[in-house]
């Protein structure tokens, strides 16, 4: 007797199981997937990644296309050395403060789309220590 209610409780305990189981299920296969709300996240993060690969582009091809512009008269370069240096110097400071002010817009714009991915996170990392020093810039 005692073996055919253990028996009847323990089908009655499996039985309940699958019950909430299966409500689980239903509940899970009535929500939708993929929400609209992270579909626009998703698209404006990467219309906001687009953006800031093309802002590089243009920064560090306007950095080379300005490089080599003229071609300075041999002997002539001498007084010029310390003012183009100066020059030099004032805009690496700008293309900085330009590309910290990106930087820090950019943090705040993944900020109000939520919670950074982890491979954002290491993304981001990568690219923080290509521009540790100066002269990498």
């Amino acid at each position: 007797m005692r073996t055919k209610r253990r028996g009847s409780r323990t089908k009655i305990q499996l039985l309940e199981a699958k019950i909430a189981e299966l409500e689980l299920e239903t509940r899970t296969a009535k929500k939708p997937a993929y929400s609209e709300e992270q579909a626009h996240l998703h698209r404006r993060l990467k219309e906001l990644q687009r953006r800031h690969g093309e802002f590089r582009r243009l920064l560090l091809g306007t950095q080379l296309a300005s490089g080599p512009a003229f071609a300075p008269v041999p002997g002539a370069e001498a007084p010029f050395a310390g003012l183009q240096d100066a020059e030099h110097q004032r805009e690496l400071a700008v293309l900085r403060r330009r590309l910290e002010e990106l930087e820090s817009s950019q943090q705040q714009q993944l900020e109000e789309l939520g919670p950074p991915l982890e491979r954002d996170q290491e993304r981001q990392e990568r690219g923080a220590s290509t521009y540790d020093s100066p002269s990498q810039l």
